[in-house]
């Protein structure tokens, strides 16, 4: 955050928010009433606490309206109480400093009086026992204020905005004003790298890096402008003009994501050359208003987290660096969605005590097995050449049905009922991407059907299974791994068997490095849960990286997560263009990231949702406390909870059941 000097300055600079922050909270104000329907909780029962005094203390919000009308306080003509100040406007930087004491009028006297203090949620902050609103920067909206004395009563409704200002404090005050000010010159050469134009981020992920070419004049400083609703961010920076990275803090990004979750946001980049303003550039972002569940495991080359030569590493969406699950060169490996089970060529490993180095629960050649969804109760082996049905400690099922195909890259689909696979025709390359059904209770597979006979392409293989078992994700290209072949990540509809190719996420057109870039992409693995509106895969790609990855494709094999529509038109491309992951190592070469849900909470544990739960349902210890914890379902599921059917979930929250849980059906 900006220090002290650097904030006086700005202050200097900027006397009161900018024309465009303005106009766009004009708006925000007109819409306010839908705009918080879903963040402001109101129709949660207030809550709160006995008062002795009137609130003091803690700076005041940054504007109020008047009495009476449209906008005014809710009084009605008899009313003995009020409160003041009155419908105010409490614009926050982060981390929240500013509070707004309320004080509880006796309208006779004109004076405080002692009251109980009620808001109608604790979404957006606390009020004390005397009065003062505290915010935790955590959205913005509105919250109904309430005081009672004597029998009577009196509201008023507190706006609550956020504007961060952070960055470097070598800036002078004259940079400051110049970067602020109007639009400056044209560099037709300046352009983004990355993130890409219409990239769809989650919740729960690092901040993305700003990567920026120098164009034809090197900046000595950049503004980063990013205005919606009641949002507003700002950030300065001086940077190398030749590898110009810019970077939101994490608490920036969070507010950010929750404020505009379900929007586009317009990114703006300025930058200074010689005390001239360049700019601004722009970029779209789509802000889904779903986090990322559960961690990624991959196989990882040369990692500098340990000397072996390869390990299996763990990492989560908001992680800043990986952790190692298991060293010693294990790899080739796959995991069970529910996140139980691990497969690898040193056998299949417990991963439900969510531990570092987890028990190893059978030493045998279990590489790139496809495990049963369900506790990885049993998978599908083919590395050793002879498909076979095993248990995940090591007993063969035998007369499975399996055994007469040429299995490669076998996966099961979310429910554990089909089980897609490259059935490798001949030796080396060729075959079709080919799908069986699977009966639990028999072990037997059965219904053998061709999805996909690529014949433009020679291999099809490592196809993975969107949770609603609709589509299936896959690679063609001239290479079954991730050498020195082509690779392009394809979808097939399991029912028409109609095939798309995703354009966006593969890269055409758009990518600095061109067709460098764009057949470069392999091994799709897909995240068990959709959310925000989306399905999430993540994949193994060998594309530059902005200015920090440029080298050659030998060099530059890492993780990319791309979003996937739920219902796309026929024929459409469903992608969106990728992110990088941001908290793998840059200097070490990372593939197969394979999504799986963490070890669950027991009942009376923390949580966010519902899949965090053994049982399945994250519930509100007391409504509108915001306080949740793990328990038994109550009512309609909410979003992440477990479910069969579609009436499991809230249906006036636009939930359906998608793979086991209650998931939006369009994009938030």
């Amino acid at each position: 955050m900006l220090g002290s000097r650097l904030m006086r300055r700005l202050v200097r600079a900027k006397s009161a928010p900018n024309s465009l922050f303005l106009s766009l909270f004009a708006a925000f104000l007109l819409g306010v009433t839908a705009l918080f329907a879903a963040c402001s909780a109101a129709e949660a029962p207030p809550t709160g606490s006995t008062s002795t005094t009137s609130g003091t203390g803690g700076s005041t919000s940054t504007g109020s309206g008047g009495k009476g009308g449209e906008g005014g306080d809710i009084i009605d003509p008899n009313q003995k109480l009020e409160i003041k100040p009155s419908n105010p406007l409490l614009v926050i930087d982060l981390p929240p400093t500013k509070t707004v004491p309320f004080s509880c009028i006796d309208i006779s006297s004109g004076e405080p009086v002692s009251a109980t203090w009620k808001i109608n949620t604790n979404t957006l902050g606390e009020i004390s026992d005397t009065g003062v609103f505290s915010p935790n920067g955590k959205g913005i909206g509105e919250v109904l204020v309430e005081c009672e004395h004597g029998g009577s009563s009196a509201a008023t409704t507190l706006k609550v905005l956020i504007h961060v200002t952070e960055g470097d404090e070598t800036l002078t005050p004259s940079e400051l004003d110049t970067l602020k000010g109007p639009s400056g010159q044209s560099d037709p050469a300046w352009s983004f790298l990355y993130p890409y134009d219409g990239t769809v981020f989650p919740r729960g992920i690092l901040p993305p890096e700003i990567h920026l070419n120098s164009g034809n004049a090197p900046g000595d400083a950049y503004h980063v402008q990013i205005v919606v609703n009641g949002f507003e961010y700002e950030g300065f920076f001086k940077t190398n003009a030749t590898q110009t990275r810019l970077l939101m803090s994490q608490m920036a990004w969070d507010a950010l994501g929750l404020v505009a979750g379900g929007q586009t946001v317009v990114v703006q980049v300025s930058k200074l050359v010689g005390g001239q303003k360049y700019g601004p550039i722009t970029r779209k972002w789509i802000l889904a208003k779903g986090k990322l569940h559960g961690s990624i495991y991959y196989e990882s080359y040369d990692t500098q987290l340990t000397p072996s030569p390869g390990a299996i590493l763990r990492i989560k969406g908001e992680s800043p660096q990986p952790e190692v699950l298991i060293d010693n060169c294990t790899v080739c490996h796959a995991a069970a969605a529910d996140g139980s089970t691990l497969a690898t060529a040193q056998g299949t490993f417990d991963l439900s005590g969510g531990m570092l180095n987890p028990p190893n629960l059978w030493a045998g050649d279990a590489s790139f097995g496809a495990l049963y969804p369900k506790q990885g109760a049993v998978m599908v082996t083919f590395y050793a050449g002879n498909p076979q049905l095993v248990t995940k400690n090591g007993t063969i099922v035998s007369e499975s049905g399996i055994e007469g195909f040429k299995v490669r890259a076998p996966t099961f689909s979310l429910d554990g009922k089909h089980l897609a696979f490259w059935d490798q025709a001949v030796s080396g390359t060729g075959g079709v991407l080919a799908m069986v059904d699977y009966d639990e209770a028999a072990q037997k597979f059965s219904n053998y059907d061709v999805l996909a006979a690529v014949v433009s392409q020679p291999i099809s293989t490592w196809p993975a299974f969107t949770p609603d078992g609709k589509w299936v994700v896959f690679q063609i290209g001239t290479t079954e791994m991730t050498g020195g072949g082509t690779g392009r990540l394809v979808a097939v509809h399991t029912e028409s068997k109609q095939l798309v190719d995703l354009l966006k996420l593969n890269g055409d057109g758009y990518m600095p490095a061109g067709p460098r870039d764009e057949l470069k992409n392999y091994e799709p693995t897909i995240a068990p849960i959709a959310s925000g509106g989306y399905f999430w895969i993540t994949f193994t790609s060998r594309r530059t990286y902005g200015n920090a990855l440029i080298g050659p494709p030998e060099v530059t094999k890492r993780l990319w997560i791309a979003a996937l529509d739920l219902n796309p038109a026929p024929g459409s491309d469903p992608s969106h263009p990728a992110f990088y992951v941001s908290g793998q190592e840059l200097n070490a070469g990372n593939s197969r990231g394979f999504w799986s849900l963490d070890a669950c909470k027991a009942t009376g544990e923390a949580c966010e949702t519902g899949d965090e739960c053994c049982e399945g349902a994250c519930i509100e210890l007391e409504p509108g406390s915001g306080k949740t914890v793990c328990g038994t379902p109550q009512g309609c599921s909410n979003e992440f909870d477990t479910c069969e059917t579609d009436g499991d979930c809230c249906e006036n929250k636009g939930l359906v059941c998608i793979g086991g849980k209650c998931s939006l059906e369009t994009p938030n």
